[in-house]
């Protein structure tokens, strides 16, 4: 049996933009939760397969006292957290020339499943997911105490975009704040925890290719939350 996964989770991704700039979180249940956690058929290929690949490897490299000690399926247990399903993401992605709305690939429309991250660093949580091949493009959500800022970010390997009109350079890549912004978590961001969230974004204007633009994107995710690892 084969498991459709709807073509609208929430809100205005097929319809209006909520014009609404949002600066504190929203903790509650995101809503039409059990729609997002109705994995699609590529997200059941990534988690039965890259994930216990994965967790195989891992567990091939512990000391003989700690699989002795415990049971396959208590190691794999601990691996679950890190697991593909539950980091993971949901978008949805409608681009806007001169206020009018494109006609996007339909797997943009109906929404995309990827991959997603969730690092902490002292008391920012940094939400990110996105695709590229040859150009590409994401969004992130830095989230701190009860405060968060969105972006959108898109790259190429050809000069088309800028941020101003009157900019006389054009850039292979940009990155692009709100306008128009939301954030739902369902709880407080901890190291260790596996966070479910949504966010919005309706993006400030951009020019591409001298045209004037704007990105609306919605995002499901699910990450396990990772303490940032310091460089000197």
């Amino acid at each position: 049996m084969t498991i459709m996964v709807s073509t609208t989770l929430y809100s205005q991704t097929q319809n209006s933009v909520e014009k609404k700039y949002y600066s504190k979180i929203k903790y509650q249940d995101i809503p039409n939760r059990a729609l997002f956690e109705i994995l699609s058929p590529r997200e059941i290929e990534h988690s039965q397969k890259k994930s216990s690949e994965k967790t195989n490897q891992s567990i091939k490299k512990l000391p003989d006292s700690i699989t002795a000690k415990y049971s396959l399926d208590e190691i794999k247990l601990k691996y679950a957290p890190y697991e593909y399903k539950n980091n993971r993401s949901r978008i949805f992605y409608n681009v806007y020339y001169n206020k009018k709305k494109q006609n996007k690939k339909n797997y943009l429309k109906k929404g995309m499943d990827l991959p997603c991250g969730c690092q902490m660093k002292n008391d920012t949580l940094t939400v990110v997911t996105g695709f590229g091949f040859f150009g590409g493009l994401g969004f992130a959500s830095k989230i701190n105490r009860k405060k968060f800022t969105n972006y959108f970010w898109e790259y190429s390997d050809h000069e088309y975009l800028k941020l101003k009109k009157e900019d006389s350079i054009l850039k292979k890549s940009i990155e692009i704040g709100s306008k128009y912004q939301k954030m739902i978590l369902e709880k407080k961001p901890k190291i260790g925890q596996v966070l479910t969230g949504y966010f919005s974004i309706y993006t400030k204007p951009y020019y591409t290719n001298n045209t004037k633009s704007n990105v609306h994107g919605e995002v499901y995710f699910k990450c396990f939350v990772f303490k940032k690892q310091t460089t000197d």
